[in-house]
């Protein structure tokens, strides 16, 4: 077993995961082992083309096809059962590290934001929006101008004892594409050695030796949404319309399923409207990556 930190928590693992944070612990919240998926019983089905969940209040599994079948239960282990050939490991953890680390969080009563995040002089902002909306794009561009990059795709949600909203990263790695990568002409993000997928033009960037394990409170939160426009349009919003934009960056929200995690779910995102400024950026379908992330730098600033 090996054992790692990421989303919050110490993992043992019979996996070995590059992206993950190697640790030192004695005692793992969760556990990730090689095994045969059970059966789970009075659980809701839902399945697309590709994959097929079942999920009921403390089990879920996600079958993959032609990659895996995948269980996690009580927020505490997760069992792999690879149907494609064991070499095919980077498209294995790619789920798990996704989809199926998304149901554990959820039984943890964690939630899952999808955006990434940058910190700046012990700041932490948030950048959201859809796939392909620039979110690595803008911190991997303000990593190169002194900012540090706290998490990509994915933070996890909690609330403190004193009743602030918390975010930690999930795992130090950005992923960026090509195209990003060739307008950039950067060297900190020049060696394209961890393709994320076969097939994809995608490539995967570590920052082990940065990686800030804390969970920190959220100063703002940058939602881009890609529009038929010319320019850049900047919006600071507030009450059921942060609220309304904020619950659609909630990861993997097919997976919320039981009245106690919606209500749960509620209460986080409400609280976080509350306490940090939520900003919606709405961004030309072709739009410069440097100009969109020195737009929300100024913001920052200010």
């Amino acid at each position: 077993m090996v054992k790692y930190f990421g989303f919050g928590l110490n993992i043992n693992s019979e996996i070995e995961f590059p992206e993950l944070l190697k640790s030192d612990f004695t005692t793992p919240d969760i556990e990730i082992l090689f095994g045969k998926v059970p059966e789970i019983k009075d659980a809701i089905n839902f399945s697309s083309p590709n994959f097929e969940y079942n999920i009921n209040d403390n089990e879920f599994a996600f079958n993959v096809k032609d990659i895996a079948i995948y269980y996690a239960k009580d927020g505490k282990q997760i069992i792999v059962e690879p149907v494609c050939e064991i070499k095919n490991m980077r498209n294995i953890r790619l789920y798990i590290l996704a989809t199926v680390m998304a149901a554990l969080l959820l039984q943890r009563k964690l939630i899952p934001l999808h955006s990434s995040a940058i910190t700046y002089k012990d700041q932490l902002y948030c950048v959201c929006g859809d796939s392909g909306a620039g979110k690595s794009t803008v911190i991997s561009y303000l990593s190169n101008k002194g900012y540090s990059i706290f998490s990509d795709d994915i933070l996890v949600l909690n609330k403190d004892n004193s009743n602030s909203i918390t975010a930690c990263a999930s795992y130090p790695m950005i992923k960026l594409w090509n195209d990003t990568l060739d307008d950039m002409h950067c060297s900190k993000y020049s060696e394209k050695s961890f393709p994320i997928m076969a097939g994809m033009d995608k490539y995967g960037f570590f920052f082990h030796k940065k990686f800030n394990t804390n969970r920190l409170i959220i100063n703002k939160v940058f939602i881009i949404k890609k529009q038929e426009r010319h320019d850049i349009l900047v919006k600071k919003i507030k009450g059921f319309d942060a609220f309304t934009s904020l619950m659609k960056q909630v990861y993997r929200p097919m997976l919320i399923q039981s009245n106690f995690l919606k209500q749960l779910c509620f209460m986080i995102i409400s609280n976080l409207v509350k306490d940090c400024q939520i900003y919606e950026i709405s961004r030309p379908i072709n739009c410069l990556s440097e100009t969109l992330s020195n737009r929300i730098e100024s913001i920052i600033l200010n």
